[in-house]
C-alpha cells in the first residue's frame, strides 16, 4: 500500500473496492474483489489484484482479469493489474515507507532548496555528497527523499535508499559504467 501511497500521482486509494462482476468462459456470473484501487490525479483508476506468486496459476487470476478487461464490466477501474512479491520487493516497500513519511514530515523550504541545489546535478551522485554540499543531515536526507518521491530524482539500483544511494535527475541518461560506480 505505500508504495502507491508514496507516488505523486496518486490521490485516492481504496481497499478491497467493491467487487466487480464478470462472466467466465462457460458464461457463469463471477465477481472478484480488487485488493487494492487508486484514483489517479489525471482521473484514471488502477485496480489490483495482490497474490503470491506460487497462487497465481491456482487462482486462475491472470484468466479473470482478461475476462474482464474483455468486457468491461459496470464499475471496473480504468486498468486492472496483477503484482506479486516479483512487483512488491522488500526494498520498494521500504522505500515507500521512507518517502510515505519523509512527505509526512515535508518541510517545503529545505524541499525548494534542494530542488534548486539538485537542478545543477550532472550525471548521478551519491546522496551523502549532496549533503555535504547543500543542507546537512536528517533536513537534507528528508527533503531528497521528497524529491525521490516527486519523481525530480531517481535512485540509481533497486536497493534500499540511503546516504550511499547515488541519485540522478529524471530524464537525464545514465550510463550502465556510472551505475556500477
Amino acid at each position: 500500500m505505500y508504495i502507491l501511497l508514496a507516488r505523486p500521482d496518486v490521490v485516492d486509494l481504496i481497499d478491497q473496492p467493491p467487487p466487480v462482476t464478470f462472466h467466465d468462459r462457460e458464461r457463469r456470473k463471477r465477481s472478484h474483489t480488487f485488493d487494492l484501487e487508486a484514483r489517479l490525479r489525471c482521473g484514471k483508476r488502477i485496480a489490483f489484484a495482490i497474490k503470491q506468486e506460487n497462487q497465481v496459476a491456482k487462482s486462475g487470476i491472470v484468466d479473470d482479469l482478461q475476462l474482464m478487461r474483455e468486457q468491461r464490466p459496470r464499475g471496473c477501474a480504468d486498468a486492472m493489474v496483477l503484482r506479486t512479491e516479483r512487483h512488491i520487493t522488500r526494498a520498494r516497500a521500504a522505500n515507500a515507507r521512507l518517502i510515505f513519511h519523509s512527505n509526512s514530515f515535508r518541510v517545503d523550504a529545505d524541499v525548494a532548496r534542494m530542488r534548486n541545489f539538485t537542478m545543477t546535478l550532472r550525471g548521478c551522485a551519491k546522496i551523502s555528497d549532496i549533503l555535504k554540499a547543500s543542507i546537512p543531515e536528517a533536513a537534507g536526507f528528508s527533503a531528497l527523499v521528497c524529491l525521490i518521491g516527486d519523481g525530480e530524482l531517481v535512485p540509481i539500483g533497486n536497493g534500499l535508499i540511503s546516504y550511499d544511494t547515488p541519485v540522478r535527475l529524471r530524464g537525464e541518461e545514465v550510463f550502465v559504467e556510472e551505475i556500477a560506480r
